[in-house]
This record gives structure tokens, sequence and C-alpha cells, in this order.
């Protein structure tokens, strides 16, 4: 007689080997917690001890110094300058305490607001440089402007250097005169009139 399986019965294994995992994940997790904790008792042990040897070391060396105090203050030449015994610690500090466990984590916090996210962006804008974008065209030639109020007068220029000398002039052509009588004349031009030897005649 042939024994038949199921889907049921092939799907079991897989289920058996993944209950399995997760037991020995969990195992393992507490075997870490443990594993962790007896490192920080060990820990704690030995700083204890360490602190106890490091009390009685303090304490024999308090000793020796109340001691020499006590017998500098009984000499007559002697003037101390350091601390007196009173004002010394007593004894060390205690040892550092062990690490507490980790808190829980805090709730979220609210979102920033818009303007909160603008001025976050504005300000990485200014400071990185990444935002400026590509130059734009060159704009159109705006309106001329309105004509501006008249300038001052200058102040007067330098006089210039005096010119050259201008062409000889042409003789008069005539002109008139009062004699001592009281007779007016009138002198004009001879004819033919040469200018380089001019003469007149007078009437």
């Amino acid at each position: 007689m042939t024994a038949s399986t199921t889907p049921a019965s092939r799907a079991r294994p897989s289920a058996v080997i993944a209950v399995i995992a997760v037991v020995v994940l969990a195992l393992a997790t507490v075997g870490l917690d443990v594993a962790l904790h007896l490192v920080q008792q060990q820990r704690i042990v030995y700083l204890t001890a360490s602190h106890a040897d490091d009390e009685a070391t303090y304490r024999s060396l308090l000793g020796k110094y109340t001691a020499l105090s006590e017998d500098c203050r009984k000499a007559t030449n002697c003037l101390s300058t350091a601390p007196a015994p009173s004002d010394v610690p007593q004894s060390l500090p205690g040892a550092t305490g062990a690490t507490g466990a980790k808190g829980d984590t805090g709730p979220a916090g609210p979102g920033a607001s818009d303007a909160q996210v603008l001025t976050q962006v504005a300000t990485f804008c200014t400071t990185s440089g990444f935002c400026v974008g590509a130059q734009g065209p060159e704009g159109d030639q705006g309106p001329a402007g309105a004509t501006g109020a008249t300038g001052a007068t200058g102040a007067t220029g330098a006089t210039g250097p005096q010119g050259p000398a201008g062409v000889d002039g042409q003789p008069p052509v005539s002109w008139t005169y009062t004699d001592r009588f009281g007779v007016q004349h009138t002198c004009s031009r001879s004819d033919p009139f040469d200018a380089s030897a001019p003469t007149y005649t007078c009437s």
C-alpha cells in the first residue's frame, strides 16, 4: 500500500524550521544581553576594588599630611603655606557607576512650518550658491530720461595768446577836415590812384 502526501504535510517541516529559527534568535538575543550584563558587573567589581585601593592610599597620605602639618604648627621656624588638613577632602570621590539602560525613544517632534522651510531654503541658497539659475537674456533698452537742468556757468577761461599781425589795410577813400577859418574841406583819392603811393585831391 502506497502512502500519499498532502500539501499541508509537505509544508509542515518548513513551519517547524521557521519556529526553531525564531526560538534560536530569541535565545541568542537573551544570551547577548546576559553576557553584556555580566561584563558590566565584572567592570563594576573591578572599579570598586580599584577605588578601595586608591581610597586606602589616599587616607594613608592624608594621615601623613596631617602629621606633618601638626609638626610644622608646633615648630618655631616653620611657616606653612599649604592648606589646613581640615580643608583637604577627607576621601576620594566615589567610583563611576555603571552606564544606565538606554531610554525609550521620545515622541516625534512637530513638523516644520512653511515659514521655517522657506527660511532654511533661503539660507541654504544664500550660503551655498547652488540655487543660482542661468543668466537671463538682456532686457530691452529703457526710455530716455528727462533732460537735466542747465548747469552753472563755468569760470572765465584764461586769456589766449596774441594772434598774428593782420595784413596792411588800404589807404582811406576820403576824409574831411575843417581849417582854422571854419571852412570844411574834403579830400578824395586822385584818379588814377595807386595804393602803394596814394595821392589825394582836396577841395
